[in-house]
């Protein structure tokens, strides 16, 4: 297992808030991007992750790495973080939370909140598909902030 899956960082404002970031990397069986440099974990190894977290202190849990919503075990890693008290959040671009019902059973799972980033993609990507991503993030959004 990777030592550098959690990152962390103290929130400035508050001494009190140890907040981590997680990179989820790859699903087991799925294949990366780019060649071997995505680390892939499985559903195990991120259980053992937030246990240790959640005793070094930690309060809030960022989930990122590549797509974290692609990940079929997402609410199991969800469930498992507010299991052990930490505060969950995910680091997205959003599109999939506009799939009807996905962002209710994230937020049953126990997400606390999202950080949506979205990108215009390259330069050779074509305006229509740059544009359908962006109204899928958005829809997304409008999903999120329905569930509350």
């Amino acid at each position: 297992m990777h030592d550098r899956a959690i990152r962390r960082w103290h929130v400035g404002w508050s001494p009190t808030v140890n907040t981590a970031l997680l990179d989820v990397g790859r699903e087991p069986g799925t294949t990366p991007l780019d060649s071997d440099s995505v680390p892939c974990f499985n559903l195990s190894d991120i259980k053992r992750l937030l246990t240790k977290a959640a005793a070094e202190g930690t309060s809030q849990l960022l989930v990122e790495g590549m797509e974290p919503t692609l990940r079929r075990d997402l609410g199991a890693i969800i469930r498992g973080g507010s299991k052990r008290g930490l505060f969950m959040g995910v680091r997205t671009d959003g599109r999939r939370f506009s799939v009807p019902g996905y962002a209710e059973k994230m937020a049953n799972s126990g997400l606390r909140y999202v950080e949506v980033v979205t990108s215009l993609g390259e330069a050779t990507q074509d305006s229509r598909e740059q544009e359908r991503v962006f109204e899928q993030a958005c829809a997304g959004l409008d999903a999120l902030i329905a569930v509350g």
